[in-house]
């Protein structure tokens, strides 16, 4: 039988913390609209010691951030607000509100780009014809795919940065991951030499106008090395690693074709509620963690100790 998750109107999703607050101990707000289920799950793991958990999912940063700055704490009761980091530590856009913070990397889905997570996800679909080991075994060259799928992505993150920098009028991280791999090798799914190239040429093409100093090459190559740095050349506080820039949701897609490749499973073909629901109870969390110890530096008594 499907699982049925609950969904909430705009309305509700607005109000409904009012008429829970007799009730839940935290209430927690992320980005993604009907995504409750996943998060729930999410929290329940990082947080086991709290009681009562509500979470809402209004849809979108720019709403969590409107709610947390009109938020009228009461005492008895912490509402906790968590964004993705997209590209804001480098583009200076990390606003600084009470109980709202952000992940350390750029998504979600960041976080969820693990193999054994994914393997046991491929073993529940099928698990007549395909055992853990035997998944493992066909997704034993995994570490080289990461490896190939971090350096291209990372020059194309470096190339996104300074267009979202420089207000370019170019579509970068909400490029569709079907268009990403549109010329890339099934078997080795990540961003080629020639997409890349298209997109940078792309860039400057859209300079024209606006910023037409980025036409110089040399002016580009000295932006595109210091992508990685804010504006006034400081590391992100929050991201662990560079990888931690990229898009997530491009790295995820990447990754479900290259299990197709392997497994002959497409598991972009799942409800990806469910799929996101399951998969959360399956990932390490460890990624997890420093956005856990911020959270109880502010409200220790979450720990349950």
């Amino acid at each position: 039988m499907d699982e049925i998750f609950p969904e909430y109107s705009a309305t509700a999703k607005a109000e409904i913390d009012l008429f829970l607050q007799q009730s839940a101990d935290v209430i927690f707000y992320f980005e993604d609209e009907h995504h409750e289920a996943v998060y729930e799950r999410l929290v329940h793991r990082l947080f086991p010691s709290t009681l009562s958990i509500f979470v809402i999912c209004p849809g979108g940063k720019t709403k969590v951030i409107e709610k947390a700055k009109s938020k009228l704490e009461r005492e008895d009761i912490i509402t906790i607000y968590v964004v993705d980091k997209d590209f804001d530590d480098l583009l200076g856009n990390i606003q600084d509100i009470p109980n709202l913070y952000y992940l350390n990397a750029f998504s979600i889905e960041n976080h969820l780009l693990q193999l054994d997570a994914l393997l046991k996800i491929c073993v529940e679909e099928d698990p007549i014809s395909l055992g853990l080991a035997q998944a493992k075994a066909h997704t034993h060259d995994w570490d080289r795919f990461i490896e190939l799928l971090f350096a291209a992505n990372l020059r194309l993150t470096r190339l996104f940065v300074v267009a979202q920098r420089f207000r370019v009028g170019i579509s970068t991280t909400k490029t569709d991951c079907r268009d990403l791999l549109t010329d890339a090798d099934d078997y080795w799914p990540h961003p080629t030499e020639d997409w890349i190239s298209r997109f940078k040429s792309n860039l400057v093409a859209n300079c024209l106008g606006v910023n037409e100093w980025l036409n110089d090459s040399n002016a580009l190559d000295a932006q595109l090395e210091l992508a990685l740095v804010d504006e006034n050349g400081n590391v992100s506080k929050l991201a662990i690693s560079e990888n931690d820039h990229q898009c997530g949701k491009h790295l995820f897609g990447c990754a479900i074709r290259y299990i197709r490749s392997r497994l002959s499973l497409d598991l972009s073909k799942l409800d990806p509620i469910s799929f996101y629901v399951r998969l959360m109870g399956h990932v390490d969390l460890a990624s997890l963690y420093d956005l856990r110890s911020r959270i109880l530096r502010d409200h220790p008594h979450l720990s349950g100790v």
